[in-house]
């Protein structure tokens, strides 16, 4: 299947990865973070096009998770932490880190952005490669 028109291979690709990824391990952003920033896309498109296209990958995959495991007996409590009880705990969390991030974030020129994002992404992918070995 080709990629639509205005979006090149790398960045198909790394939807397909993307996907593939949100239901496998729940780790979606990295491939798209690496096309965006491939591709030298501006932090102040780069920002709302990751957060519109996790959203909505969210509102595919976790209906699609909750169908798939609910169903088998026990699933919710598997967990020390129920599903809910820990997404409500993480969730203002989750708010004030986006609400800082989004002050902060307009301040930083391109090439600083980048660069964090490349360390941020070096950081991430040496953090799950040593929690596979440990």
């Amino acid at each position: 299947m080709a990629a639509p028109h205005g979006i090149n291979a790398i960045e198909y690709v790394a939807g397909w990865i993307s996907g593939a990824l949100a239901t496998s391990v729940g780790a979606a952003g990295p491939p798209l973070v690496v096309a965006l920033t491939a591709r030298r896309v501006n932090p102040g498109v780069q920002r709302p096009t990751l957060a519109t296209t996790l959203f909505a990958q969210k509102v595919i995959t976790v209906p699609l998770l909750l169908a798939t495991f609910a169903h088998q007996p026990g699933y919710f409590d598997r967990s020390p932490v129920s599903l809910l009880t820990l997404s409500a705990a993480l969730f203002p969390a989750i708010v004030l880190g986006s609400m800082l991030g989004h002050r902060v974030g307009h301040g930083v020129d391109e090439e600083r952005f980048r660069q964090f994002t490349l360390i941020l992404l070096a950081a991430a992918g040496v953090l799950a490669i040593s929690g596979a070995f440990s």
